[in-house]
């Protein structure tokens, strides 16, 4: 995926306009802006999902569209927002792994992806006895390969038990499409 700052200054800008809307005293002022936001990413997510239509149905050159769309950090994040990212997450996740093997490996240490369910990937991560990575330089270089390649996955589990909660690449739970859960505490 390719990083764009500016991308990543916009997201902060949103967390920081929707926490600013969270701490307004009027409950039917942020339920009326939830509402309009909703009522766009609802938009929103219908367009995509017709636009992946189109790319899906046109053959190999919108297989190849659809693959640089995927491989584009703001793309991916609207698709994973409105829950259409095509590729599945556990596809993610392996991608992300055999691209961090090769540094895992260099440092003599092993990986394995033992399960993935609800959103947890559980890991076996051994380090080497040759390299010079300690076993959490080697977590954090698979926990930051896969945040990137899947920030839809709830946690990352290591076979030890540890456990490191992700952050979603758009952190709009509060206004995503369909959701409100947060309508309960009014």
């Amino acid at each position: 995926m390719q990083t764009n700052p500016a991308f990543h200054e916009r997201l902060g800008g949103i967390e920081r306009r929707i926490q600013a809307l969270e701490e307004l005293a009027d409950p039917a002022v942020r339920s009326a802006a939830r509402d309009i936001v909703q009522a766009v990413l609802e938009l929103h997510r219908v367009g995509l999902e017709k636009l992946l239509e189109i790319f899906t149905g046109a053959g190999e050159p919108g297989r190849s569209m659809l693959s640089a769309i995927t491989d584009d950090d703001l793309l991916a994040s609207l698709l994973l927002l409105h829950g259409l990212h095509p590729v599945p997450v556990q596809e993610r996740v392996q991608q992300a792994l055999a691209g961090i093997a090769p540094f895992v490996e260099a440092q003599g240490g092993e990986m394995e992806l033992l399960q993935m369910e609800d959103g947890v990937a559980r890991l076996r991560l051994r380090p080497g006895s040759m390299g010079s990575a300690p076993l959490a330089a080697l977590r954090a270089a698979v926990e930051s390969a896969l945040v990137k390649a899947a920030p839809d996955l709830a946690t990352v589990e290591f076979e030890d038990g540890d456990a490191f909660p992700k952050s979603r690449l758009i952190p709009l739970s509060l206004v995503q499409a369909g959701n409100n859960h947060d309508r309960a505490r009014e």
